[in-house]
């Protein structure tokens, strides 16, 4: 996997594109050697799929918020569902963990709707339709309210930071 990285780093460098990454924790942790020596900029996608369950302290966090905080790694605040052992949000939960994120490097955080919200019906197969998350534009509000508790922080993830990574 290593190789692969690498192997598109360099294929897509000349484009000024980026790699966007949904992976587990545990397969986060473990390219994260590799991350730290690409020649484009890595996107984590969904809180780099750190639980609420996760203690912050875990290795595997910590791997995380290391790419992060030396800059080898966006992180994309996006599907809290997909993090959330709750059925229903918990807008505090998530926060602990956006927290850390900004706390390491809030130059190197994005925020994303994850629209169209897709989902994996309870007994579905990978290949078999299921319906999309009815997710309100209020419930993205009150999370990036929740995530990002200042003007200044908002601006920066939801404007400054892609400017920056897209080149607007």
């Amino acid at each position: 996997v290593s190789s692969a990285l690498h192997y598109w780093a360099e294929r897509i460098a000349a484009l000024g594109w980026h790699l966007q990454i949904y992976a587990s924790l545990d397969v986060l942790h473990a390219l994260s050697p590799a991350l730290q020596g690409l020649t484009v900029p890595v996107v984590l996608d969904h809180f780099a799929m750190v639980t609420d369950a996760t203690p912050l302290d875990d290795v595997r966090v910590q791997s995380v918020l290391s790419l992060v905080r030396s800059g080898c790694a966006y992180v994309k605040l996006s599907a809290p569902y997909r993090i959330q052992s709750a059925p229903t949000p918990d807008f505090d939960a998530v926060a602990r963990i956006a927290a850390q994120y900004v706390h390491a490097n809030p130059e190197r955080v994005l925020w994303g709707s994850d629209w169209p919200h897709t989902n994996r019906e309870p007994g579905k197969t990978a290949h078999e339709l299921s319906a999309y998350r009815s997710i309100q534009h209020t419930t993205l509000l009150q999370g990036i309210h929740a995530w990002l508790p200042t003007a200044a922080l908002r601006t920066q993830v939801l404007v400054d930071n892609p400017a920056c990574l897209y080149g607007f």
